[in-house]
C-alpha cells in the first residue's frame, strides 16, 4: 500500500486551478500524484498528459524529455525522478567562484530554448489575452506550436536526458518564446543573492531582450499571476481588510551592499554588483571585470560607522586613509559616515587587477549620532597630538640637558671635580 510522505496545496488560486501534490512511497519506490481541489479543476491536470507528447517532439532536439505522466481517474500520476537541477549546478558553480562557467552553462540552456520557440511568428490571441492581458509586443516575435513557460532551471532536472520536471502551465496557443527567456532570468535573479555574480543586463542583451521588452514581460507575468487567483482572494490580500486600524510598521533587517566597477564612465548601477547584508557584516570577494579603473564600494544607505576588516585587490591590502568622500571621516581602519549615501569612491584597480576582496562591518546610526562619533575621535586626536608633542618636548628637554651635561665634563673645573672626587 502507498504511504503518504509529503504534501502540498497549491490553493491560492481559482478553482480552475486549485490542486494538491502527494508524493507516496510503497517498496521503496516513489511515485507523484496531483489532485483537484475542485471538479473544475480536473481539466486542467489532464492538458498535461495531452500535451506531454507534443512538447517531447519539441524538446527532442534539445536533448530534453517531459517528466512521465497518465491520468488514473480524475488524478494525474507522474514519474519520481530524483537529481539536482540546473538551477542547483548553476549555484554550486557560482559558490565555487566559476562565474563564467556558471554563465555559459546558463547562456547554453537559454539558447536552446530560443532555438525551440523560433518556429513561427507570434500572434496575439484572445486566450493569450485572458491569461497575459492586451499588451503591447514588438513586431517579430516567434513562438512554438505549445509553449510552457515554466521551462525554467529549477524545473530542469540533470539526468542524462534532461528531464523537464513540470509543464503545468502549458499553452496551446502563441506565447513568445522570448517570455520563457525572461521568466528565467526573472526568477534566477529574485530568489538568489549569490546569483547577483550574473550580469543579467548583459544576458537579457545577448538574448536580444531589451528595457523595453522587460516591462512588456514584466506586465505580462503580473497578468499571468492575475489569471492564476482570478475569483480567489489570496490571504496575504485580506490583510487591510481583516486588520482595521493596525498601524503598520517596517523592521530593517537586510541591507544592500553595492561595488560599482568604472570603465572610464563614472559608477553606473548596471555596471556593479550587490548583494543583501543582515547583521551588518560583509564578506565578499568579487572578479574585478577587465578594463576597470577604479571601484566604489557603498557598504550600506544610511549613515553608519564601518569598520575595515580587509580591502584587498588581488592579496594587496588597499589603505584607507587616502580614501575621499563626502561626509566622510577616516580614523585607521575606521570610516564614519554621515551622509544617507555612504560610499568608499576611487579605490584604484591596477591594470590587470582580478579579485577584489571586502570583510567589513558596519554599525548604522542617525546623522547626530556619527556626528558626535567624530567628535570624540577628533578630540581624541588633538589629544594624542597634544600627548605627541609634550612627550616630543620632553624628548628634546632631555637631549638638551645630556648636551649640556657633556659640553660641563669637557671643562677645566669638572675635571678638577673628578679629581677631588676620586681623593
Amino acid at each position: 500500500m502507498k504511504q503518504l510522505i509529503y504534501t502540498k496545496y497549491s490553493n491560492e488560486r481559482s478553482r480552475l486551478f486549485a490542486a494538491r501534490t502527494d508524493i507516496l512511497e510503497e517498496d521503496q519506490k516513489r511515485y507523484v500524484r496531483k489532485t483537484a481541489r475542485f471538479p473544475e479543476g480536473i481539466r486542467h491536470l489532464s492538458r498535461m498528459a495531452d500535451l506531454q507528447k507534443t512538447l517531447n517532439d519539441e524538446y527532442k532536439d534539445a536533448g530534453f524529455v517531459c517528466n512521465k505522466c497518465h491520468m488514473e481517474g480524475d488524478e494525474l500520476w507522474l514519474e519520481y525522478v530524483s537529481e539536482h537541477t540546473l538551477e542547483e549546478e548553476i549555484d554550486a558553480l557560482l559558490e565555487e567562484r566559476r562565474n563564467k562557467e556558471a554563465q555559459e552553462l546558463l547562456l547554453k540552456f537559454l539558447r536552446k530554448i530560443d532555438l525551440i520557440h523560433s518556429v513561427s511568428n507570434f500572434e496575439m490571441t484572445d486566450e493569450f489575452r485572458r491569461f497575459f492581458g492586451d499588451v503591447d509586443l514588438p513586431e517579430g516575435l516567434k513562438c512554438a506550436p505549445v509553449t510552457n513557460i515554466d521551462l525554467i532551471c529549477s524545473n530542469l532536472l540533470m539526468t542524462d536526458v534532461r528531464t523537464v520536471l513540470d509543464y503545468e502551465w502549458t499553452f496551446d496557443f502563441p506565447v513568445p518564446g522570448k517570455y520563457v527567456l525572461y521568466r528565467n532570468l526573472h526568477y534566477l535573479g529574485e530568489f538568489g543573492v549569490g546569483r547577483l555574480e550574473l550580469n543579467m543586463r548583459d544576458l537579457f542583451s545577448r538574448l536580444g531582450i531589451d528595457d523595453e521588452l522587460i516591462e512588456a514581460f514584466r506586465k505580462m507575468e503580473a497578468s499571468f499571476q492575475e489569471a492564476v487567483i482570478a475569483g480567489h482572494v489570496p490571504m496575504r490580500s485580506l490583510y487591510k481588510d481583516i486588520s482595521p486600524g493596525i498601524a503598520e510598521f517596517h523592521v530593517d533587517t537586510a541591507d544592500i551592499f553595492q561595488i560599482y566597477f568604472n570603465f572610464g564612465e563614472g559608477y553606473r548601477p548596471e555596471k556593479s554588483v550587490c548583494t543583501q547584508v543582515t547583521g551588518g557584516k560583509i564578506n565578499m570577494a568579487v572578479d574585478i571585470p577587465k578594463g576597470c579603473i577604479d571601484v566604489r564600494i557603498d557598504p550600506c544607505s544610511s549613515p553608519c560607522m564601518v569598520s575595515v576588516l580587509r580591502l584587498a585587490i588581488d592579496g594587496v591590502e588597499v589603505p584607507i586613509h587616502n580614501i575621499k568622500a563626502p561626509g566622510c571621516y577616516i580614523r585607521g581602519r575606521r570610516a564614519y559616515f554621515t551622509t544617507d549615501d555612504p560610499a568608499f569612491p576611487g579605490v584604484l584597480t591596477p591594470e590587470g587587477s582580478s579579485r577584489l576582496e571586502v570583510r567589513m562591518n558596519f554599525v548604522k546610526e542617525d546623522k547626530k549620532t556619527v556626528e558626535r562619533l567624530i567628535q570624540l575621535e577628533m578630540e581624541n586626536d588633538r589629544q594624542l597630538r597634544m600627548e605627541d608633542k609634550r612627550f616630543l618636548q620632553m624628548m628634546m628637554e632631555n637631549e638638551a640637558l645630556r648636551a649640556q651635561i657633556r659640553d660641563m665634563k669637557n671643562t677645566s673645573v669638572w675635571k678638577m671635580y673628578e679629581m677631588v672626587k676620586k681623593k
